[in-house]
Order: C-alpha cells, then structure tokens, then sequence
C-alpha cells in the first residue's frame, strides 16, 4: 500500500494530462476548454508537486525512483505552460481534414503579402497553439521585420484592408491607439486592437481581422460587404510588434463567446499566386502572396 502511494502523484498528473489531451483532440467546445486547463492549470498542478518532491528529497535526502519519477512527471505537466511563449509549442490537437466547416475566401488586400505566419504547424505558424486562432494569419507588407521605431517605415502601415468574402459586419470596434513598433503591447486590455468581425453568408460563421489603423474603419456594425469592399487600413493597435494584418476564422460568435474560448476553423485563400493555406515562419520560410483575380 505505500509502495502505490509513492506512485500516486505521478500517476495522477499523467492521467489528467491525458484525459486534457484527449478531450482537446475531439474538437469542440469542450476540446476548447480542455486544452486551456491543460495550458494554464494543469502546470500549476505540476509545479506544486514538483516543489514537494524537491521538499521531501531535501528532508529524507533520499532520491528513490517513485520520487525521481514524480520529479519528471511534474516537469513534463509543467511545459504545456511554456507552449504560450513558444518554448517546443505544441499544436491544438485537431486535424484540418475533419475541423469543418472551412473557408475558402480572397486575400484581404491587393499589395503582395509576406506570410509571416500560417499554416498547420508551430515551425511556420506559431498561432496553432491557441484553440481560437488555429489556422489563423499574420500578413505584412515588405519592408517588414526591419526593427524600425517608425511606423512609416513599414510596408503595410495604412494599407487597404479589403474584406475576403461577402457577409455582415457584427463587430467594428476603432478608438484603440497605434503603438510604437516593437514596444510591448501585452498589457492592453483588447489585444485584437482595432477589429472586425464578419458573419460569413455562405457558412454563419465568423472571420476575425485586427490590428486596423485607429480611425481607419469605414464600416459598422450591422452593414452588410461584398466581397472586396473596403473595410480600412492597416495599422498597429493592440497586441503587435509592426503593422500587419491579423486575420482568423472561428465557429462562435464573438458577441457571445469570448475571444479566447472560441473554436478557430481552416481558413484558405483563392484567387491568388500561392497555396491555398500559405506557409509563413518568420525568418525560414515566409512566402509572398498576391491576389490575381477571378
């Protein structure tokens, strides 16, 4: 019987970690909320044990293999918090082929692209870890990534931001302040800065664009766009280190579900000179992308 108490922290974390995992594999709501627990709780779970083993091995001074077990155990628990900052992330467990439904729609401007995340994987998309932004995009226009404190200097600085498919406006939120490039956004209250919500006609579900220009947007809520209509421009609010465009595709809707909560979907681009889901990673293996028509 102690000998089974010894391996009962252990044993524990592991199950709890598995039925997480599981649970977010199976997609949903609850697959949503399986997977924050297993980023925001679990490790703390995990952190508790692992000072309790390093306590009990400073008093028996004595390492047996239930406890160097559970030291490990409870460091593995701990890593899915560091998957937030990008520390070996792991990707939503949900599979492209069965998330459905997707969208297929334009490019949301006319200037050539840089990608400098997309795709299915951490390597080229570091947005796969997070539920809602799963196959979500960071667009840029070149000059990008060149350090600048000057938001002139970047490429996509107060481009035309078009809207990808024809739907209505259920979110247009402007008034949030362009930052300083490179300066630390993480403290804002709304981290999608200047945004969009558009229900799309032909699924009901939802495309999320951010980081507008403050003042830019020329639409409101409740107005209905055509596909290529004007919706603002690029700027820098929110949480952003340069302008860019920020563009996902979810299930919820944002005027019930919170942002964080909300189950992202596949979102894919026609009508344009690249892969239907273009591949970024910044820095690797970023792609250009440019809208050629019908």
């Amino acid at each position: 019987m102690k000998t089974l108490l010894r391996w009962l922290p252990a044993t524990l974390l592991l199950a709890v970690f598995g039925l997480l995992w599981s649970t977010s594999a199976s997609g949903g709501e609850e697959g949503v909320l399986a997977w924050i627990l297993l980023m925001s709780v679990l490790p703390y779970l995990g952190a508790l044990v692992l000072l309790a083993v390093i306590g009990l091995f400073i008093w028996k001074r004595n390492l047996t293999t239930p406890l160097f077990v559970t030291f490990l155990v409870s460091l593995f628990t701990i890593w899915p918090y560091l998957w937030q900052v990008g520390v070996l992330p792991m990707a939503y467990p949900v599979s492209i082929e069965t998330t459905s439904p997707s969208a297929t729609v334009r490019l949301p401007s006319d200037d050539p692209l840089l990608v400098g995340w997309g795709g299915d994987t951490p390597k080229v998309n570091y947005h796969v870890t997070f539920p809602n932004q799963r196959w979500a995009y960071d667009l840029m226009v070149e000059p990008a990534l060149n350090g600048s404190n000057q938001l002139e200097d970047y490429g996509c600085w107060g481009v035309e931001i078009l809207s990808p498919a024809k739907g209505e406006i259920v979110i247009a939120h402007d008034g949030e302040p362009d930052h300083i490039p490179g300066q630390d956004s993480e403290g804002y209250a709304n981290p999608a800065g200047n945004h969009i919500f558009i229900q799309l006609e032909n699924t009901g579900t939802f495309l999320a664009i951010a980081h507008f220009q403050e003042g830019s947007l020329v639409v409101r809520e409740g107005e209905d766009v055509r596909e290529g209509q004007l919706l603002g421009r690029c700027g820098n609010s929110g949480s952003t280190s340069e302008p860019h465009i920020h563009i996902h595709h979810q299930r919820q809707d944002p005027r019930i579900t919170p942002l964080d909560l909300a189950e992202g979907l596949p979102l894919f681009f026609r009508d344009h000179d690249g892969e239907p889901m273009p591949e970024g990673g910044i820095g690797s293996s970023s792609t250009i992308v440019q809208h050629i028509g019908k």
